[in-house]
This record gives structure tokens, sequence and C-alpha cells, in this order.
């Protein structure tokens, strides 16, 4: 049958007649691992192929197949039983030695792994489809001596139940708080978590208590405003006596020594001291970063040894007022102008303070970033005299 006899072919559903493009069913064919051998025949004959899971000859009708959805191997689809000389190579070559009669091609078959030993039940329709035949090799599964030697080993709890599965939450005791937990498998073994949400800070806090932490501390929450979260800015009010700011500590961090009140840090910046408001430049890579160091700081020449540039400096008596300046410019760089972060990896700025830093571009110059400095500074501090 030449080729142009062969697109005369048409596929006759009711009074409807199409006509297919050979080269399509083939195609068609080739994706429901039916691989032809000879050229299109119609869409209801019998068309010679090549099962591409199990290499077995076959001859599936193309209307069966692309429009009534069928599998196109009788022995793959299990409409047909696999020989048992047939059978059992296949396991085999999957790593898998049959200890009972071959059942049926989607039935579970019992079988020991020929790498782990372990007593397995795969099927051979799911061996054709290209899986493995042991989920402990695969990782599919874990042993349950092996999971509870993982908690143990990787973790830092006890496991107190059977083993639940891999991604369930298996109900375990922290060695280090002795709380009850329940991390799941996955977490531990593959994520990094050590298990304890309590230990590693992410438990829920009660909002009481997250009043009392900073109490405690010398800040008394604003009773208006509901806990944001353990890792969000909570408005509060100095209780040290001459104090009395508006603050927003953050009670992860005063729970690991921090001071609520910027004004009474004693380490690092120091709000009460005089300090200044900076813009250094990279102009290798187009880079300009907004920072705050106390006077007497060697901040600015650190970032000249790493290549920046000192663009503007100006200066404040008293240090909060250049935090909040910093903070306001660096509001409208993100929230309004829609600047994003020009470093997002701390490694590209080993001095750090990569997420104070913003692309340069045509219209954001450094004269340009510099004036959201001043406008910041007049509306804190009033126009300079």
């Amino acid at each position: 049958m030449d080729c142009s006899a062969l697109q005369a072919r048409h596929c006759t559903q009711g009074a409807l007649t199409m006509t297919i493009d050979p080269s399509a069913a083939r195609q068609r064919m080739i994706s429901r691992r039916a691989y032809p051998l000879e050229p299109y025949p119609g869409s209801r004959e019998k068309w010679r192929c090549l099962c591409m899971n199990c290499t077995s000859p076959i001859s599936p009708r193309y209307d069966n197949v692309c429009n009534g959805n069928q599998g196109p191997c009788k022995w793959c689809s299990g409409k047909a039983r696999v020989p048992d000389h047939i059978a059992e190579p296949e396991m085999f070559r999957a790593g898998a030695r049959p200890l009972v009669p071959y059942p049926r091609v989607d039935d579970p078959w019992e079988c020991e792994c020929l790498h782990c030993g372990s007593v397995i039940t795969p099927r051979l329709m799911t061996i054709r489809r290209g899986n493995r035949a042991c989920k402990w090799c695969a990782g599919i599964e874990i042993p349950p001596a092996a999971a509870w030697d993982y908690m143990f080993r990787l973790g830092e709890v006890e496991p107190i139940d059977r083993y639940p599965g891999v991604d369930k939450p298996w109900r375990s005791k922290c060695r280090n708080c002795a709380r009850e937990v329940k991390p799941s498998l996955h977490a531990v073994k593959n994520q990094g978590s050590r298990g304890c949400i309590y230990c590693a800070g992410n438990a829920p806090l009660d909002p009481a208590f997250a009043a009392q932490i900073l109490r405690e501390s010398g800040a008394e929450p604003d009773p208006s405003v509901p806990f944001p979260g353990r890792r969000k800015r909570w408005v509060a009010r100095c209780l040290i006596p001459d104090c009395g700011l508006t603050i927003f500590p953050i009670v992860q961090s005063v729970r690991r020594g921090s001071s609520p009140c910027p004004a009474h840090a004693t380490y690092g910046f120091n709000p009460a001291a005089p300090a200044f408001v900076y813009l250094v430049m990279e102009t290798a890579r187009g880079i300009a970063k907004v920072g705050i160091c106390n006077v007497g700081s060697a901040r600015v020449a650190v970032h000249s040894r790493m290549g920046w540039d000192l663009h503007e400096q100006r200066y404040f008596a008293e240090g909060w007022k250049a935090y909040a300046v910093e903070q306001s410019v660096l509001h409208q760089w993100r929230n309004v102008e829609r600047w994003p972060v020009a470093l997002t990896d701390a490694a590209d700025m080993p001095q750090n303070g990569h997420t104070e830093t913003v692309e340069t571009a045509p219209g954001r110059t450094a004269d340009v970033l510099w004036a959201y400095v001043q406008k910041e500074t007049e509306l804190l501090c009033g126009p300079e005299t």
C-alpha cells in the first residue's frame, strides 16, 4: 500500500469522517508506549507494534488506544497472563528472586531482594514501568530499626511509639528538654531538623508568656497590639526611668539576650551615642548600600578596604535618629519604589550588610539615592540650619 493510499484512510465516527495524519498517529502511539513497526493501517485495523515496556510484539488498534484509552499491551495491562518463563527472568533482572509462583502482572509477587535480602512484594507491571523492585533499596520505605537509628543519631529525640512512616508525625521525647514532640523522619533525615520545635524555637509562644518575657527585660507591650509572633516586632514602651521610648522589640531576640530598647544596648551599634548615616558605592558591580555606624567606628574604613567608596555621610548627635532614618530609607526603597536587595547572598558581602544594598541604574544614581537620606532626615529632624 503506497503513501497516498495510507493518507486516504479515514476514521469514521457516526456520520463524521476525519482524516488522521499518519505521522501524528505514530507519535500518539509512541506516547502511549507502543512503537509502530509498520506504516499506519487505519484507526480500526490492527497495527503491528512493539511494547515499549516489556518489548513484546503487540497488535493494538489505534482507535482503542488513542480514542478509547485502552492500554496497547495486553501483557502489561493484565488482560493476558505473562508466561512464567518470561516473568521470572524479568524479576531476576530487576534484582528480586521470586519466592512463590508468579501470580499476575498487576498482583504483588513475594520475592527476596538480591541486594539487601528483605522480603518484598513488587508487581511485575511496576517493574516494567521502570520502578525498582525493593522499596527499601529505593528509599521509598525505611525499616523501623533504621528509622529509629536516624531519629536518635541525626536528631535530638528518642521515639516512644512505633514507626508510622517516613512523612508522618512520630511521637518522640526530646533528649534535651524532655518534652514530647512529633517530628517526621523525613524532616530529621532529609531537611536537617533536630526534631524538637521547643529547642529550635519554633513552637507557638503563648502571648501572656511573651509579654512576661518583655516585662522582665524592661519593656511593656502595647495592650492594643496583639502579639505578632516570636520573630516579628511588637510595639512596646521602655520601662527604664527617664526613657519611656516607644520601641519595637523582637521577643526571640530578647530571649537570646538582646536589649528590648535600642537606646540601652551595650553592644554593636549604640543608639544613645553619636552616629553617622552613610552611603557607600561599589561601581564595579553597580551597587549602593545605606548604613549606620557610631562615631569612631571603623565601619566605613572596612567597606573601603573591601572596594567600596564613601559617597556621603550625615552626622546625628543621637544614634537612634540615624537608625530611624536608615530604616525609613530602606522602607522607601523596598516598599514604595519596589527596589529589591542587590546582594541576596551574604557571602557576596563578607563585611555584612548585604540586605541594605540596591542596584544603581539610570535615574538611580548615588545623588538620587542620597536624596532619600536627606528627605527622611528632614522629616525626622526638621530642615538643616
